[in-house]
């Protein structure tokens, strides 16, 4: 083998191996891009749920709140009916 043949050979090899090192550095990112992608969308649907879960939870509130809204008008309603003020000789 000539010296000539020698370089190639070695230039080659050097060549090859810069190549598959490149070729795994791009394979593995990837491969952690698509794991990163498919844990973005596995928290995406977990909030997805939990704010499903919390939009009814408050639906369930403002349901509540607003029987006790009604509730308390009618009773200060009837304490107004109960307690109204009377002027002194009036009603005599």
């Amino acid at each position: 083998m000539t010296t000539i043949q020698l370089v190639i050979a070695v230039a080659g090899f050097v060549i090859i191996v810069i190549a598959a090192i490149i070729t795994g550095a791009w394979t593995r990112q990837r491969a952690i891009e698509r794991q990163m992608d498919t844990f973005k969308n596995e928290i995406q649907a977990e909030f997805a749920g939990l704010r499903g879960e919390m939009n009814a939870r408050f639906g369930e509130v403002g349901a509540r709140f607003s029987a006790l809204e009604t509730r308390v008008e009618r009773i200060e309603r009837q304490i107004e009916a109960i307690f109204k003020p009377v002027l002194p000789g009036g009603g005599e």
